[in-house]
């Protein structure tokens, strides 16, 4: 037979199977194409080939005893049946023990495809569990995704993050922030401001805690995608002009980063007391830094006080600074006066001693006026004019 094996390559195959050598490439015999399978698929294939050989070559082999002994029997005519009977029963013998080695190994066999079935079973159960564990993680990922969006939109129709931060703010303030401001920024400091400052007070209206809000909030359809970091430093700059203590921005951005996915990512390392939540965490972390911080409400109160008798000092010593610097201007004012009051009496000295010169002159020049009238006579007048003093003559006549 053209496939015929050999029972020295039957014997090795079998100790090829008994010692775990196997092979992992078969080559068809047909298009000549060579592929690999695994273990099992290996050991199952060999497996009923090596049966379907196996089989085939016994039933050969009976065959062929059979067609001998007929021929045999053909020919010699003279066998006796006895001793046809007897090689038939030999060979019913050798029969049963091909089959019953048959049976051993196709025991064999299925034995090393169960173990290796169990090998694999074992391997696919431990990928199945580490993928599985991944699978929840990312459940989890998309159900936090989920509660994210439905508190930014079903939440937030017709509001912005602001208003949502507000309106949550307000529904627990009664209960767990009577004493605490937390109201939209107001105040411009170099042309900016930030969305919410929150402080809280003692009942003796001791501020014990301060933080700077800012919201950023993103759509998932936004083309721009805009980073957290990018805001720090305008955040922090704002904290320090105002004189807020802490700083944290409450944003959507970066939805699928898992740095700030966590909740509450404290950015301190970068920026001086910065904190970044998401959305669901404003309220745990307004709570986290208020516990913190009326722990030093104490230490808080005797500082006011000691800043209270200093500034009673300061106030002290700032007014009588003032008023040294009062008293000095009204001095340096009433010198000014008083030298502008000294000029105008010299100036009015000056003016009545011209004044003074000016009437003595003219009492001289009125003197000399006077003498020169008393010495002036009729005589005198007509010295020059014998008309007028023929005519004066006249008259004195008449």
């Amino acid at each position: 037979m053209k496939n015929e094996l050999t029972t020295e390559e039957i014997n090795e195959h079998d100790q090829a199977i008994k010692g775990g050598r196997t092979m992992n490439q078969i080559k068809c015999p047909n298009c000549g194409e060579v592929f690999t399978i695994d273990d099992a698929g290996y050991l199952a294939i060999a497996a009923q080939v090596k049966n379907n050989e196996f089989a085939m070559q016994v039933d050969a082999r009976v065959e062929e005893k059979v067609a001998a002994i007929k021929a045999h029997y053909a020919a010699e005519h003279q066998l006796d049946g006895v001793k046809h009977k007897e090689e038939i029963v030999k060979l019913n013998e050798q029969l049963n023990v091909l089959y019953g080695k048959l049976e051993r190994q196709n025991a064999e066999t299925e034995l090393a495809v169960t173990k290796a079935k169990l090998a694999k079973e074992e391997e696919i159960e431990k990928l199945k569990g580490f993928y599985e564990a991944e699978l929840q993680k990312k459940d989890f990922a998309i159900d936090y995704y989920k509660d994210l969006k439905i508190s930014l939109s079903t939440k937030m129709i017709g509001e912005s993050l602001e208003q949502y931060c507000l309106n949550k703010f307000n529904e627990v303030r009664p209960m767990a922030f009577p004493n605490a401001y937390f109201e939209k920024d107001n105040e411009v400091v170099d042309h900016n401001k930030a969305d919410f400052v929150y402080r809280d007070y003692t009942d003796d209206k001791l501020e014990y805690i301060s933080i700077i809000f800012e919201m950023k909030h993103e759509a998932d359809d936004t083309k721009v995608k805009q980073k957290n970091e990018q805001f720090f430093a305008k955040l922090d700059k704002e904290r320090k002009e105002k004189g807020v203590e802490y700083a944290v921005l409450v944003s959507t951005l970066e939805a699928d980063n898992d740095y700030y996915n966590a909740g509450i990512v404290d950015v301190s390392h970068r920026y001086d007391k910065m904190f970044v939540v998401r959305p669901q965490n404003f309220l745990t972390i307004i709570s986290i830094l208020r516990n913190a911080a009326k722990q030093n409400i104490a230490d808080r109160r005797a500082l006011r006080e000691v800043q209270e008798r200093n500034v009673d000092v300061v106030a002290l010593e700032t007014e009588l600074v003032q008023f040294q610097q009062d008293f000095a201007t009204n001095v340096d004012r009433a010198d000014k006066f008083f030298d502008s009051a000294i000029e105008q009496v010299n100036k009015s000295i000056a003016a009545l001693e011209k004044t003074r010169d000016n009437l003595l002159s003219s009492k001289k020049q009125l003197g000399v006026a006077n003498n020169k009238a008393e010495a002036l006579t009729m005589r005198k007048l007509l010295k020059n004019s014998p008309s007028l003093k023929q005519e004066y003559k006249e008259t004195k006549k008449n």
